[in-house]
């Protein structure tokens, strides 16, 4: 059954860039699947951001287009409630915070359907599978036909977003009462089969996870990233990594998940 989301629910939704649908000149998230145009979006983007090279903007734009995922499965997790976010019913809205290319995501659909049962961690399992068949695998594997980048880069562009999401909630002391739910979650999609992701043979946020390290420069514990995203190629950067970038010299004597740069 579906339901209408509440004003609260938008009010959380926002912290993650999901706004209800406005008529604007946003771009449709299906446009991945003509590549013509998804090309020219590129561009566009290239353009925009001053970066030369299409395979980096594509990783940038993949990170992007990661966020949203963020802000569905922090309604599934937390709410229990499986919000629209196909292809078809997000739209990407351009934006710029302190110059930094940040698009909104706008949703025509603004129901959800409860994943709250006796069999909740299988709606649950349901629920990930969906959108990762639906939406961020078909957009990988465009980008890989269009760009060449890397399959494994793209899928640690969104599996930092979850390792992110997992320890920010467990810290929330509003959140103690779902923290067995949100381990039990992060222990769904960390061992989940491959075939959960598309028609991969591995799990991708598994083979990305990275145990966190203390980092003096940062005088923090962080979780190093194994493949670099080329954010440090954005305009507005100045040739500055990423503080989990493998390239920064902290990371050399650190031992990442191997990757090749296929995906098998």
């Amino acid at each position: 059954m579906c339901n209408a989301l509440t004003n609260e629910d938008w009010i959380e939704l926002q912290r993650y860039r999901i706004f209800k649908y406005e008529a604007s000149n946003g771009w449709p998230l299906y446009l991945y699947n003509d590549l013509n145009s998804y090309k020219k979006y590129l561009e566009k983007v290239s353009n925009e951001l001053s970066i030369d090279s299409l395979q980096a903007t594509a990783s940038v734009l993949v990170k992007r287009l990661s966020f949203p995922f963020i802000g569905y499965l922090y309604m599934l997790t937390v709410h229990d409630k499986r919000i629209a976010i196909q292809a078809e019913n997000t739209f990407l809205v351009d934006r710029y915070l302190n110059k930094m290319w940040m698009p909104d995501f706008h949703l025509k659909d603004i129901s959800f359907v409860s994943i709250d049962g006796n069999d909740r961690n299988s709606s649950f399992r349901l629920s990930i599978e969906m959108f990762f068949k639906e939406v961020f695998y078909p957009l990988i594997e465009k980008t890989y036909r269009l760009t060449k980048l890397s399959k494994w880069i793209m899928w640690e562009n969104i599996a930092v977003y979850v390792y992110w999401l997992y320890d920010d909630l467990q810290g929330r002391e509003t959140l103690v009462h779902r923290l067995d739910q949100l381990k039990d979650d992060f222990e769904i999609l960390l061992n989940a089969q491959g075939q959960m992701f598309g028609n991969v043979h591995q799990n991708p946020l598994k083979k990305m996870y990275n145990k966190k390290v203390f980092v003096e420069e940062y005088n923090k514990e962080i979780r190093p990233r194994t493949t670099c995203c080329f954010s440090y190629l954005m305009n507005n950067r100045n040739q500055s990594f990423c503080s989990t970038c493998p390239k920064k010299s902290c990371y050399a004597n650190i031992k990442m998940s191997k990757t090749s740069n296929g995906f098998c």
